[in-house]
């Protein structure tokens, strides 16, 4: 804000996921997920211009996939992969684009895990 303050707003526990799994941004700006199996994303009601943030956390076996839809676009083109390591955390970072929002572009920050 004008005063210096950062914007914050709480994340959304979109829940463990053990296979297809729909991110409705009308829950929040920010969503966490925690995967337990390998898992397909989709998403609904993105507005054109909003920015998105996407938490992932693998569980505590970890190696599970994360398929991610067309409608996310990715610098060069290439989609991520999910870091596999057990506990890591992946953030993704979209704004929303196109007319409708239904294009999502986005950047990813992978394998946050604890301190050695």
């Amino acid at each position: 804000g004008a005063d210096g303050a950062a914007w914050t707003a709480p994340f959304f526990n979109a829940g463990n996921v053990s296979g297809a799994i729909e991110i409705d941004w009308d829950n929040g700006p920010q969503q966490r997920i925690t995967l337990l199996f390998p898992s397909l994303l989709t998403y609904v009601n993105a507005v054109d211009g909003a920015h998105y943030v996407l938490e992932v956390h693998q569980d505590g076996t970890g190696g599970h996939t994360l398929a991610l839809p067309v409608e996310m676009h990715w610098p060069g083109g290439v989609q991520p992969v999910v870091t596999p390591a057990a506990n890591a955390v992946a953030l993704f970072i979209f704004i929303a684009g196109n007319v409708g929002g239904n294009v999502l572009y986005g950047q990813v920050a992978q394998n946050f895990l604890p301190a050695a």
